[in-house]
């Protein structure tokens, strides 16, 4: 009983001071709970809310590691992932497991800015792969840059899609370095409707399609039409557009090449290359007109037709010789290379050279006509002499031939040299020229003068024509008729009129030439025609003045008409001395 009574004691006593759980079951303290045991079982009361050492809890690791939940209730601290923060740098490590070395890192710092980056130790193989079984999204309020360091390259594998995003942004994918872009055996697509290059260097941007394979086949541009439907004549397959500014800084077209259906029909496909160049048209803008046309004609194997120029008024220059098949044909300065030249069925004009060939057949030449030379056929002394074929020609002995036994000639032009040994030739018949000499005169006596009144005018001596504004008109005959006249033997033409006058006055000198018609009965006045008539300014100190006229209001003269001359000059001393030439 005394044991007894002393173990209740002593277990009063525990409880007293310190308890102590022996043999106590393990368990989980509720939450809110502040009592727990310590090494030796004891119930110990937790001396704040806070727990700092987690040895208990299996936590046995270096500075800054992460602690993480083993699935069981007790926490482990991880070798290879820590985290860092000082002087406002947030840093996550993950070490790789095979080099505590290597390692890829969160770094946050101020305002935010997030930097991840892969390190290798020993190399630049720390590869950094985002692999997303959905889409990757980059949604930044500024740009989306991506910045390889100097002398790396930027790889993009696969499918990459730059889209400009909701706001209708351009999308810009700028590097500072080289910009590679390799998929290696698979194709890389670009789905927009204007793919743009960019570069303010000088002669840039240079597009450069490369082949590296070690075989006879280069690189190819290809333009596709599909249009997913059956394709038709004319089709445009591509285009290649040159854009520059004119002179007020407009973007203009310049040149254009265009490649297109010819013919679409099913085994009968032909194509067509144009080539155009801007031509002035008059417009406000350059049109484009095809210079060189490239084209396989329908339907017919191994022949493609060139067109070359445009307008008739173009010029096709060649450097060199022009090859026609396998022969050169032309040269570089013009001249057929070809010695004979067969089958030429038209020719224009020959400026030069000498045909040294056969006779050119009558049948292939002009016929000859009085302005222009051809092939002629001769007629025959009996046609000469007779004239009964106008349409043959005659050589100068046949014309002597003919002329000789001819007793039909009624014209015959002017003979300028030779001797007429025929008969007399009628004085009817005959034509010749006739001088006049009128008569030097100054202040003649009055018996010099005509005595028929040769005017209808009321003083006597005063013609009836209206001579003009050089005061001739109605001037008084008398007072400066001073020639006779000379009298036609027969109808003639007058021919010219030459002569010189001189006056002592400072007047003006007329000078006229008239014709008279007379009749017998000496009381009827006589109408003078007025033929030609000049004057001459102050003549002065009897100074002479030269006149030659050949050109009358009426050249033409009867038989028995009279032609003199008149002249009224300022002054006492006044001098005419003249000649008329007259053709029966």
């Amino acid at each position: 009983m005394k044991w007894i009574g002393q173990h209740i004691y002593d277990l009063v006593a525990r409880f007293r001071g310190d308890v102590y759980l022996e043999d106590i079951s393990t368990g989980t303290i509720a939450s809110g709970g502040n009592l727990g045991l310590d090494s030796n079982n004891k119930i110990v009361k937790q001396s704040d809310t806070g727990i700092t050492d987690l040895h208990g809890a299996g936590v046995d690791g270096s500075n800054n590691q992460l602690l993480t939940d083993d699935g069981d209730g007790t926490v482990t601290s991880e070798a290879y992932l820590t985290f860092e923060n000082t002087s406002n740098i947030s840093t996550l490590t993950l070490l790789s497991d095979q080099d505590t070395s290597d390692y890829f890192k969160i770094k946050t710092t101020t305002s935010g800015s997030t930097t991840l980056m892969t390190f290798d130790d020993d190399g630049n193989n720390a590869d950094f792969e985002v692999a997303a079984l959905g889409d990757i999204i980059l949604d930044a309020n500024g740009q989306i840059k991506l910045e390889p360091i100097a002398g790396n390259n930027i790889l993009l594998d696969g499918t990459v899609t730059v889209d400009g995003g909701a706001v209708g942004g351009l999308a810009s994918l700028t590097s500072s370095a080289d910009l590679s872009i390799v998929a290696t055996g698979n194709d890389i697509q670009v789905d927009t409707d204007l793919f743009q290059i960019f570069s303010a260097t000088t002669e840039k941007p240079l597009v450069e399609i490369k082949s590296t394979t070690n075989d006879e086949k280069g690189s190819t541009l290809q333009f596709t039409s599909d249009r997913g439907a059956a394709g038709v004549d004319g089709d445009n397959i591509g285009t290649i557009l040159f854009v520059g500014d004119n002179n007020a800084q407009q973007q203009t077209s310049f040149a254009k090449i265009i490649g297109s259906v010819s013919e679409s029909a099913d085994g009968s496909e032909s194509g067509k290359l144009e080539f155009f160049v801007s031509e002035t048209d008059g417009e406000a803008t350059a049109a484009l007109t095809a210079g060189l046309t490239i084209e396989g004609e329908h339907n017919v194997d191994g022949e493609i037709d060139v067109t070359i120029a445009a307008g008739a008024a173009s010029t096709t220059t060649i450097a060199g010789t022009l090859t026609m098949g396998s022969t050169a044909a032309l040269t570089n300065a013009g001249l057929v290379a070809v010695a004979n030249q067969s089958s030429i069925t038209g020719l224009g004009t020959i400026s030069s050279g000498v045909w040294n060939g056969t006779a050119i057949a009558s049948a292939y030449m002009a016929s000859a006509t009085d302005s222009a030379k051809g092939a002629v056929e001769l007629a025959t002394t009996a046609e000469t002499t007779t004239g009964t074929d106008t349409g043959r020609a005659v050589t100068p002995d046949g014309l002597k031939d003919g002329y000789q036994g001819s007793t039909n000639v009624t014209t015959l032009g002017t003979i300028a040299t030779g001797t007429w040994e025929g008969t007399a030739i009628a004085s009817d018949q005959q034509k010749h020229v006739m001088h006049y000499q009128t008569t030097g005169y100054s202040n003649a006596p009055s018996n010099y003068e005509i005595s028929k009144q040769v005017s209808a005018n009321t003083a006597p001596f005063q013609h009836d024509q209206d001579i003009g504004a050089d005061g001739l008109t109605a001037q008084n005959v008398s007072l400066w008729l001073r020639s006779g006249g000379h009298v036609m033997p027969r109808a003639c033409t007058l021919k010219r009129w030459t002569g010189w006058a001189a006056s002592n006055g400072s007047s003006t000198t007329y000078i006229a030439l008239f014709r008279v018609r007379p009749v017998r009965d000496d009381s009827t006045q006589i109408s003078a025609v007025l033929l030609d008539e000049f004057s001459y300014t102050a003549l002065g100190n009897s100074n002479a003045e030269d006149f030659d006229e050949t050109s009358f209001t009426d050249a033409s003269l009867n038989k028995g008409d009279i032609v003199f001359t008149a002249m009224k000059g300022p002054g006492s001393a006044q001098y005419f001395n003249g000649t008329l030439e007259v053709e029966f």
